[in-house]
Order: structure tokens, then sequence, then C-alpha cells
């Protein structure tokens, strides 16, 4: 058996030396080594990495993980928003983009998923900074009290999240599914560090609304965003958070 702290040496190393770009300033998703790469392997917001593959190096890691994820947060939270108030969702750390695998996807096509786990996931790591006595810049509280609106005036004004939008315009590009689910936990978090009633108002009503309209029929879908409707797994456990 590997003790978890031998585990923990490996991934720490792992990420520093294969997936850390120093010109970029952020953790790639993919292998920083590996030329060519695919658009998909630079940022991805949420879902695979972007924003959340910090979360271990800020509770544990040495000080040049906390600094790397530091620097990888500050690119998303200062560079990502879009005039929407939504974050972009892939970037090759020059360019952002709605959502892309090999190119971009056409009509700024962006997963709601993936929003939701940069608004959950991003309030987390406010509320730990927060808790470690860590200074958070203003521009980052700035960035996500822009992604919480964007979710509040999209709720209000469709009454849905959708699966996936349009990120310059907060448009529905295609509706239904569960797969803003995470979004519930980062309003929470959200009223939480913000102390703001209004954004745990909001997150009982989207709550209610996924449970009424998905959980209560047995099936969640729109979590992973290859598989369009289909029921899933990653859904339902944003559900669970």
């Amino acid at each position: 058996e590997i003790p978890f702290s031998v585990a923990w040496q490996l991934l720490e190393d792992k990420f520093n030396s294969h997936n850390w770009n120093e010109n970029l300033g952020f953790y790639c998703h993919g292998n920083t080594n590996a030329d060519p790469r695919p658009l998909y392997d630079y940022w991805q917001l949420g879902w695979v990495s972007g924003g959340i593959n910090t979360i271990p190096n800020l509770l544990q890691g040495n000080d040049l993980s906390r600094a790397r994820a530091q620097r990888t947060l500050d690119f998303m939270f200062t560079k990502t928003p879009a005039k929407s108030g939504f974050w972009y969702g892939s970037s090759n750390g020059n360019d952002f983009y709605g959502d892309a695998f090999s190119e971009p996807h056409p009509h700024h096509l962006s997963m709601v998923r993936k929003q939701a786990d940069g608004l959950a996931y991003g309030m987390k790591q406010l509320l730990l900074m927060r808790e470690q006595k860590t200074p958070v810049p203003p521009a980052w509280e700035a960035s996500a009290r822009g992604l919480v609106d964007a979710f509040i005036r999209h709720w209000k004004k469709f009454g849905q999240l959708g699966q996936f939008i349009d990120v310059e315009t907060g448009d529905i590009l295609v509706g239904g599914s569960t797969a803003g689910a995470h979004a519930v936990a980062g309003l929470v978090r959200a009223a939480n560090y913000f102390r703001d009633p209004k954004y745990l108002k909001a997150a009982g009503e989207i709550a209610r609304h996924f449970l009424k309209n998905d959980l209560q029929s047995g099936v969640t879908t729109g979590g992973p965003g290859e598989a369009m409707a289909a029921p899933d797994s990653e859904s339902a456990f944003a559900l669970a958070e």
C-alpha cells in the first residue's frame, strides 16, 4: 500500500513537471511537454482541470505549488470573464473561446456545467484562502460576483440554467438538463463568502427546480460535455454536492 503522502508527492511533482506552463502562467489540462497539442490541452474551465487542480496545491502544496496555484487562479478570475459575466470555457492562454476540443465550438458555445464548476470551485477556494488568512485580490472577488450575478440574471430570465449557452450573451443555446446543478453549491458558497442573502435565495429556487424537474423523475442529464442529453452520473454527483 502506498502512503497518501507519497501518492501526493507523485501528483505534485507530475503537475509541476508536466502540466505547468511558465509562459502562460497556469496549470494546463494536458502535458505541456507534448508537441503539437490540441486546443483542448491548454485551458479548460472546471470539468476536467481548470480551477480544480489548484485546490490540493492550496491545501497542502509546497511554496512553489501554492504560488503556481494562485497564478492559475489569477488567470481564471482576471482573464477568462466574458462581457456576459460568464467565463470563457477554453483558451490557449492568449485567445478565449466558449468551449473547444480540437478547435473552438461555433456560436460561442459553452457548457453550463463548466460555468457551474468554475463558480463552485472558485468560491470554495476563496473561502479556503480566507480561512488560511491569505489575502484575496479585489479583482478576484469582483470576477466571482460577476459570475454569480450572471447565473442569477440567467435564472430569472429563462427559469432554467440550460445545458449550453452563448458565453458572450448568456443566452441559452441548448436548454433543459441538469448540467448546471453544481451552480447551487457555488451560490451557497457565494452567499457565505459575500454574506449576501439573495445568493442563498437564488440557490434555493434553483435547487427546488432541479429537485422537481430532474431528481424526482429519476433521471439527471447533461454533465459531460460530449454526452449531450444522455443520463449521466456527473450531474447526479453535482446535485449531491
